[in-house]
């Protein structure tokens, strides 16, 4: 790694932050840097709004697409950031790229953050949304893929896996980047990149203990496979997944781990571990624009393979 991004890296690892209690200046600081992508003219940007099932609340959707109607499929993409950070406008850039480089429409997901709205709110607010996409189905949504980064792999993957308990039926695959999916962000994690890439790569062993001290309940069990899909016990059955990692994260070892297991369970499973980059590499545009080129094309050569080309 270039040791200047190896430096600034380390300056982001230092605790100036608490996010148990800074959280809401990072949203704010997170949402005035957000770049205001030009949205170019042969692509339309859609804010809607569903109704969440018990009337409560709506849940905010931004789509995109292609206005020629040139239609491959549809991705539920769900943001990441901890379970308390992003929107769909700090994920605008990466949403818009993944509509351009697929052809696929594009459907991004506001989910409720903690701690206002810890477990299981942010998690009902997803499943909401895949439900009214699969409830609506006559098959304009086909093939639909369940995409997320981070917290929102997490997201994406525990839908998954509740939607088919539910009997309902199922994306046809799963987009997992960088996925949180374990529970132990202590000195005793079992997985060796939870120490090796503890402190010094941007997201830091604090920091998403921090995040997990939002989005848990006090009292809530961690290992709750709705948080920690990792400990579920029967994974058979779900849609076809591509897991990326990245070297320098400290959840490389348990997304790997998570792959491994949908693997043993009789999923058919890519795994791409991309070198050189810590997590979170997706919404840099600089220094890893390399690396983001190639996860995109990536993405794609997966979601090929249901296309409707």
């Amino acid at each position: 790694m270039n040791p200047l991004i190896r430096l600034a890296l380390k300056l982001a690892s230092l605790p100036i932050f608490d996010m148990t209690r800074d959280y809401a200046i990072v949203r704010r600081f997170q949402e005035w840097a957000a770049k205001r992508e030009e949205i170019p003219p042969d692509f339309i940007l859609l804010d809607e709004e569903i109704l969440s099932s018990d009337g409560s609340h709506t849940i905010p959707v931004r789509l995109f697409a292609n206005k020629e109607g040139i239609k491959k499929g549809t991705v539920l993409f769900i943001h990441g950031g901890g379970y308390a950070l992003g929107n769909v406008d700090t994920y605008t850039p990466v949403c818009l790229q993944l509509a351009k480089v697929t052809g696929y429409t594009v459907l991004s997901v506001d989910y409720r953050l903690a701690p206002e709205y810890p477990f299981p709110e942010g998690l009902n607010d997803c499943l909401e949304v895949l439900r009214f996409l699969l409830h609506e189905d006559t098959g304009q949504y086909r093939p639909l893929t369940i995409m997320g980064d981070s917290a929102g792999g997490n997201l994406a993957t525990v839908a998954c896996r509740r939607i088919k308990e539910e009997g309902w039926p199922l994306p046809d695959q799963q987009v997992l980047i960088y996925p949180a999916v374990g529970w132990d962000y202590s000195e005793a994690s079992v997985y060796p990149s939870m120490h090796e890439k503890a402190d010094d790569f941007g997201l830091t062993r604090k920091k998403l203990q921090e995040y997990y001290d939002l989005y848990i309940p006090e009292g809530m069990d961690p290992k709750n496979p709705d948080i920690a899909p990792v400990m579920a016990e029967d994974l058979s059955g779900l849609p076809q997944a591509l897991v990326i990692t990245a070297e320098h994260d400290p959840l490389r070892d348990e997304g790997e781990h998570y792959a491994k297991r949908l693997q043993e369970a009789g999923v058919p499973v890519t795994l791409h571990r991309f070198l050189d980059v810590p997590h979170g590499f997706l919404t840099y545009e600089r220094p890893f624009s390399d690396a983001v080129d190639r996860l995109y094309a990536v993405v794609y050569a997966f979601l090929r393979g249901k296309s409707r080309e």
